[in-house]
C-alpha cells in the first residue's frame, strides 16, 4: 500500500500528501493553503494510516461552524480499494451568542442539535448536551 492523497477546504487543494503521513505532515499542508493561517488549524493524532488524524480549527475558524474537508485518494495503490476518507466529529457552533452567560442553553434548529454554553460569557464554548425531538 502506498500512494498520496489530498484534502480539499473550501475551494483549495493541498499538495500531495503521503498515505502514512504524521499529523503534522496534514498540518503543513493544509497550512499551506491560502485560506488558512497559522493557528487555523492544528493536527493531532496519526500516523496514517493505522491512526486517524484529528484536525481542531481555530483562529479565523474558531468558534464557528466550517465546510467539511472532502479528501482525493485517487492516487493511492495497493489493497483492493484504498480510499481517503473524513468525517465531521464536532460541528462548531456560530460565535453569535457572545455574552451568553455560562449554562446558557442554545438550540440549533437547523440541525436539532441542543447546546449548553460551558465556557465564559467573552469566550463561550457550546457543548452539545442533546437532541430535540
Amino acid at each position: 500500500t502506498g500512494g498520496t492523497f489530498t484534502l480539499t477546504f473550501d475551494g483549495f487543494t493541498t499538495a500531495a500528501i503521503a498515505r502514512n503521513a504524521a499529523a503534522a505532515a496534514v498540518q503543513s499542508a493544509l497550512l499551506a493553503l491560502p485560506n488558512l493561517d497559522s493557528g487555523d488549524v492544528v493536527a493531532s493524532g496519526g500516523a496514517l494510516p493505522g491512526t486517524p488524524v484529528v484536525l481542531t480549527f481555530g483562529g479565523n475558524y474558531a468558534r464557528m461552524p466550517v465546510n467539511l474537508i472532502t479528501a482525493n485518494g485517487a492516487l493511492l495503490t495497493g489493497g483492493t480499494s484504498p480510499t481517503a476518507s473524513v468525517a465531521e466529529t464536532t460541528p462548531g457552533v456560530k460565535a453569535t451568542e457572545r455574552g451568553a452567560a455560562k449554562g446558557t442553553i442554545l438550540t440549533d434548529t437547523t440541525n436539532v442539535v441542543v447546546y449548553v454554553n460551558t465556557g465564559t460569557e467573552l469566550a463561550p464554548t457550546w457543548t452539545v448536551v442533546g437532541t430535540q425531538a
